[in-house]
């Protein structure tokens, strides 16, 4: 058994408190479990094994040995140098594998343990990646990436910029499209221009007909059906679906003038010979 292990009598890990082994089973439990055992085992047997035990010994723990930060420096400079750093560990106390790991790391440094990790990149830096997106809401985590190190030459992580989004509230959604021209100033003085010239023939006592167009699709189909478990439930179709309804229509304020429709879409011919017609009733 190891101190990593749990003990058997509690259930506990037994990397804190006191651990006691017994012999020769050689068994760890903790000191404060064993000592209700041992008032009501009249036998004194390992409550594990149920070997009689001889002995019972106090595990010490030992205690972590920390190295300066001035000695892994300075062995890390000893082989930058190219000189003989296993004779400096030796001579400093530094265990050979604990100062071959400086070596190979190259840092002279101690990496910070506990506190607040430091940030990748600062506030203004991700206050420039948001008006970024702002400006393009298409662009993806690896064109941000690759527009970070082209700006601050500096490799970040696609997941690290997604985390810095997600902290400013930023998520992926569906795209909204919205036309650039619309509410422009241009078509906003085209909107006021039609209404004075309507409200001017109406006052005029001309009679206003709106004309539109549209189709319909009748085509229609199920899309669910029955079949064996395993087989596909197959529905034969033709290569085309038929021609649409196309509908174009005359529409004023006594009610509708004119209304024609057609399993075919119409021509810009057939549009204007229709508009013609109309005219001319």
């Amino acid at each position: 058994m190891n101190l990593k292990d749990n003990c058997a009598i509690c259930r506990v890990p037994m990397l804190r408190k006191g651990v006691a082994r017994l012999l020769p089973c050689r068994h760890l439990f903790h000191t404060n479990c064993l000592q209700p055992l041992n008032g009501l085992n009249q036998d004194h047997v390992c409550p594990l094994c149920r070997t009689e035990v001889d002995n019972t010994e106090i595990i010490e723990r030992k205690s972590y040995k920390k190295n300066s930060s001035q000695d892994r420096e300075r062995i890390v400079t000893c082989a930058n140098r190219g000189d003989n750093w296993t004779a400096l560990a030796t001579t400093l106390g530094i265990n050979y594998k604990t100062a071959s790991h400086w070596v190979h790391s190259g840092r002279p440094l101690m990496l910070q343990k506990g506190g607040i990790k430091p940030k990748v990149l600062t506030e203004q830096q991700i206050d420039n990646i948001i008006e970024w997106v702002e400006e393009d809401s298409s662009i993806t985590l690896k064109q941000l990436k690759d527009k970070v190190l082209q700006h601050f030459r500096q490799i970040v992580s696609i997941s690290t910029i997604g985390n810095y989004l997600e902290g400013r509230v930023f998520t992926v959604k569906g795209v909204h499209r919205q036309s650039v021209s619309m509410n422009t100033p241009e078509n906003k003085r085209k909107r006021a221009e039609y209404v004075e010239n309507l409200n001017r023939y109406i006052q005029q006592g001309k009679q206003i007909v709106w004309m539109d167009e549209t189709n319909f699709n009748l085509f229609c189909r199920r899309t669910r059906g029955r079949a064996r478990v395993g087989n596909r439930a197959v529905q034969h179709l033709p290569a085309a679906r038929g021609p649409n309804v196309h509908l174009i229509g005359a529409i004023s304020a006594a009610g509708v003038v004119q209304i024609e429709r057609r399993r075919e879409s119409f021509t810009a011919l057939l549009a204007n010979e229709w508009v013609r017609r109309l005219l001319e009733e």
